[in-house]
């Protein structure tokens, strides 16, 4: 939990504060606000300060979607989903059989293997439409599946300390532990270079605005995503969803 302090300066009718907005700096947060009258008159003879602390939290509204997804799907009513994973298409290796939940996922995504993908992700309210995240987020295989890639590598996007991944942090990836790789942390392991091995890697970080994207093998296949939202700036909420 991050902790925002201010001290805010307002006026209304004869010089009597009528409201305050606060809105944090990141995440979810505290916010302490201090009141005092700006000058002693015979109304405020004191000058006594108030404090109030508010809590700034995520509505339980609030969620995220995406909008790739075609808004129905009912040629798939009372259609078997489930499919197999080939061992050699994902990193268990072994023979995996999968329900797809058309319920809880929505309707899948149909994608030509010749274009590259970007998911397209909004903030939603009561599961509408609210704003899109141009910030950075990230996506994975539920399954575990290998046979995609992400078309930019570390060295493309041009990264000054080594960029955190999946593999790294896990579940415990999100805007709480997220550092961009675009600036120096002020940690020792900052000052070396990243190694060349490290360079090459692909570089797992989209937004809206970068040309990193997704590319897929050249054969049929279904894949299960997980996406969050990285970028502390884009909500307080932890967004995820799956498609």
């Amino acid at each position: 939990m991050s902790v925002y302090s201010a001290s805010i300066d307002v006026y209304g009718e004869n010089n009597v504060i009528q409201s305050i907005e606060l809105s944090g700096l990141d995440k979810i947060g505290l916010g302490v606000v201090v009141v005092s009258p700006m000058a002693s008159t015979p109304v405020c003879p004191s000058r006594d300060l108030d404090v109030t602390y508010v809590v700034v939290d995520c509505p339980k509204s609030r969620g995220l979607m995406v909008k790739n997804k075609p808004a129905s799907c009912s040629e798939y009513d009372n259609t078997d989903m489930s499919y197999t994973i080939s061992p050699l298409y994902n990193t268990d290796k072994e023979l995996k059989e999968v329900e797809y939940d058309l319920a809880e996922l929505g309707c899948p995504v149909v994608w030509s293997y010749e274009d590259a993908f970007l998911p397209e992700i909004w903030i939603t309210d009561n599961n509408v439409p609210i704003r899109r995240v141009d910030l950075d987020f990230s996506i994975r295989e539920v399954n575990n599946r290998h046979d995609y890639n992400f078309t930019e590598t570390i060295e493309d996007v041009g990264c000054v300390v080594a960029p955190q991944t999946w593999g790294q942090l896990g579940d415990t990836w999100g805007p709480d532990t997220y550092q961009s790789c675009f600036s120096y942390t002020g940690n020792s392991d900052d000052l070396e270079a990243i190694p060349r091995r490290i360079k090459k890697l692909q570089y797992e970080i989209l937004n809206s605005t970068s040309a990193n994207k997704i590319t897929f093998s050249k054969h049929q296949a279904n894949y299960t995503f997980e996406i969050i939202v990285l970028d502390p700036a884009a909500s307080y909420c932890q967004l995820s969803t799956k498609f």
